[in-house]
């Protein structure tokens, strides 16, 4: 028996978000790296039966970023995001148990932040942010594309997806407010929607040095919507500050656009506020 090196432990791979079915029999959990060594992260989604009887099954083999395994009302179809279209983009896709196939029910060109499959068969509520004009396309291809908001800023917006028609709507209930997270009640009932954090006010309210915000959008150790709550109420309370929004990162930034722009916007923020 070979023993434990670091190679093992940094190429390993680990089970994360387990999602247990609603009937108990099953559950689903994202087998990912523990380290990456290229730009994008390959996940693959698993199953296994809670009885104890049999061993975990693969569900999805495909080359892509797949998270967030979600399971319908009545267990028989799992969703989940996936980019195995557009690395970078997820999209929502659905799994049937019965048959095994699989498939995106969403093409949002800006992707899916999150989703949240209703108790309703027909109905999944989406969290997306508006889709990109074409200069936004523009400097997408170019990896030039630090989003500064305020200047700019899109919004992330809670969306309805008709699995039977393919369509997808924008109820107008909230304005230009960034929606920040989706839940309802197993069984059904109304859609609780969070959409601004109310201590993002009260601490806010009390700051008064210039603040720079810079942040990953694909951050898993600290979500995008915290950032956005607190411009939000920054701007609220009128206090001088930049939030600038780099796609694809995580909580490291590691694109060379992405790296030159904090380090130039950094020094120019010191430059604007230090005074010695």
């Amino acid at each position: 028996m070979s023993g434990l090196t670091a190679e093992l432990v940094v190429d390993g791979r680990a089970p994360q978000t387990p999602a247990l079915a609603p009937n108990g029999q099953l559950l689903c959990y994202v087998l990912a790296p523990l380290s990456r060594t290229g730009d994008h992260l390959d996940t693959e989604l698993w199953l296994v039966g809670t009885d104890g009887t049999a061993a975990s099954r693969q569900a999805t083999s495909d080359t892509a970023t797949e998270s967030r395994p979600r399971w319908s009302e009545d267990s028989g179809t799992l969703f989940f995001l996936s980019d195995r279209a557009d690395r970078g983009t997820s999209q929502v896709h659905r799994l049937v148990l019965a048959d095994g196939a699989a498939g995106a029910v969403t093409d949002w060109r800006s992707g899916i932040v999150d989703y949240l499959p209703l108790a309703d068969p027909n109905l999944v509520a989406l969290l997306a942010w508006d889709e990109p004009t074409e200069h936004d396309a523009s400097r997408a291809r170019d990896r030039d594309d630090a989003i500064v908001v305020g200047e700019r800023e899109p919004r992330a917006r809670l969306r309805l997806l008709d699995l039977r028609t393919g369509l997808v709507t924008t109820p107008e209930v909230f304005g230009d407010r960034h929606v920040v997270e989706l839940r309802q009640r197993p069984g059904g009932g109304p859609l609780a929607v969070l959409t601004q954090a109310s201590s993002d006010n009260d601490y806010a309210s009390r700051v008064r040095t210039p603040v720079l915000l810079l942040h990953g959008a694909e951050d898993t150790n600290v979500p995008l919507g915290q950032s956005v709550c607190f411009h939000r109420a920054l701007r609220h309370f009128g206090v001088e500050h930049e939030f600038v929004i780099y796609p694809r990162e995580g909580h490291s930034i590691r694109e060379r656009h992405h790296q030159l722009d904090v380090l130039f916007r950094a020094r120019g923020w010191f430059d604007r506020w230090l005074r010695f």
